[in-house]
C-alpha cells in the first residue's frame, strides 16, 4: 500500500532528526527566512537558529539551536511527501497515527484536532514518547495538504514541564510563518 509507504518513511526521517537533534531556546521578535530547496514551501527560524537544508529526502528542512554536546536542542523539521491523491490534513494524521503507536516507545497522544495554522486548513498532534537511551519526548506536529503533497511540521522537546513551557511559544512561532508554495 502506497500510503503505508509514504507514512512510513515520514516516520523514518521523524526518528532520525529526533535523535539526532536539539536546543535550549527563547521566543525571538527576529526571524530568517528558509525555502525548501525543491522550492515547495518557505518557513521562518529564529535568528539565533541554525537551518539545515537537503534536497533529497522526505525532509527538507530543519531549524535548531546549537547547544553544548550532549544536550538535547529543540528543534522544527519539515518533511514533505508526494500523496496519491487529494487527501485532507486530518486522513493524512489519521494515516500516520498507527504507525506511530508500532514504531514510538510509549507513544501517548496528548491532544488533537482541526485547526488553522498559519491562515491555513490543518490537523495538529501534541503527543509524547520515550526513544530508547533518551529522556521523554514531547512533540507538536501540524499536517497540511496541498493538491497532492502533505506536509508535516514537527517541534521537539524534552517533556520536562519547564521545557516545554520555554520551548512551544517558538514552534508554535515557527509554524505560523509556513507557507507551501503552490505550482
Amino acid at each position: 500500500m502506497r500510503d503505508a509507504r509514504i507514512v512510513s518513511r515520514f516516520l523514518v526521517v521523524i526518528l532520525l532528526f529526533t535523535a539526532v537533534l536539539a536546543p535550549a531556546v527563547a521566543t525571538s521578535a527576529i526571524m530568517q527566512a528558509a525555502s525548501d530547496p525543491n522550492g515547495r514551501f518557505k518557513i521562518s527560524f529564529p535568528v539565533e537558529w541554525q537551518v539545515v537544508k537537503t534536497k533529497s529526502g522526505s525532509s527538507t528542512v530543519i531549524g535548531f539551536r546549537p547547544a553544548p554536546p550532549g544536550q538535547f536542542r529543540p528543534n522544527v523539521n519539515v518533511v514533505v511527501e508526494g500523496i496519491p491523491e487529494s487527501i485532507s490534513a486530518e486522513t493524512y494524521a489519521q494515516l500516520a497515527k498507527p504507525k506511530m503507536e508500532a514504531v514510538f516507545n510509549d507513544f501517548t497522544v496528548l491532544k488533537e484536532g482541526s485547526a488553522t495554522i498559519a491562515r491555513r486548513q490543518a490537523y495538529y498532534r501534541y503527543y509524547t514518547w520515550r526513544p530508547k537511551n533518551q529522556g521523554e519526548l514531547y512533540q507538536v506536529q501540524a499536517y497540511f495538504t496541498v493538491a497532492h503533497m502533505a506536509y508535516v511540521l514537527t517541534g521537539t522537546t524534552m517533556n520536562n514541564p519547564d521545557r516545554v513551557r520555554r520551548d512551544l511559544p517558538i514552534m508554535r512561532q515557527i509554524f505560523e510563518t509556513f507557507s507551501p508554495i503552490v505550482k
